[in-house]
């Protein structure tokens, strides 16, 4: 995640052949798993992927590769929501009290 930033840091200062590869690569690192999202979004992906699209906005392969990069690094965000509005979490949406420890395996 940190060399994707640095490289989409670096695009933004002129190395347009690294723009592609980095949001690329921080789009898979961000879809991978919760803690690169994280990651991603302390070192201000969010900023760096609207200055990108806003300093090459004729690019189209760009435009779409910091789209992407950009749902990749937000998808974790409506998680929760989006489970409890399914049938499964209504039903599970609340807690059972269980009286006696010893049936929670304590």
């Amino acid at each position: 995640v940190d060399a994707a930033m640095a490289g989409l840091r670096g695009a933004l200062r002129g190395r347009e052949n690294a723009e592609e590869a980095a949001l690329k690569a921080l789009s898979a690192l961000a879809a991978e798993c919760a803690a690169n999202q994280r990651r991603a979004k302390a070192l201000g992906a969010r900023t760096i992927l609207l200055d990108l699209q806003a300093a090459s906005p004729k690019n189209a392969f760009l435009q779409e590769c910091a789209r992407e990069a950009s749902e990749a690094v937000h998808s974790g965000e409506n998680v929760a929501g989006r489970l409890f509005a399914t049938d499964y979490g209504k039903r599970f949406s609340t807690c059972s009290q269980i009286a006696d420890a010893a049936l929670r395996g304590i």
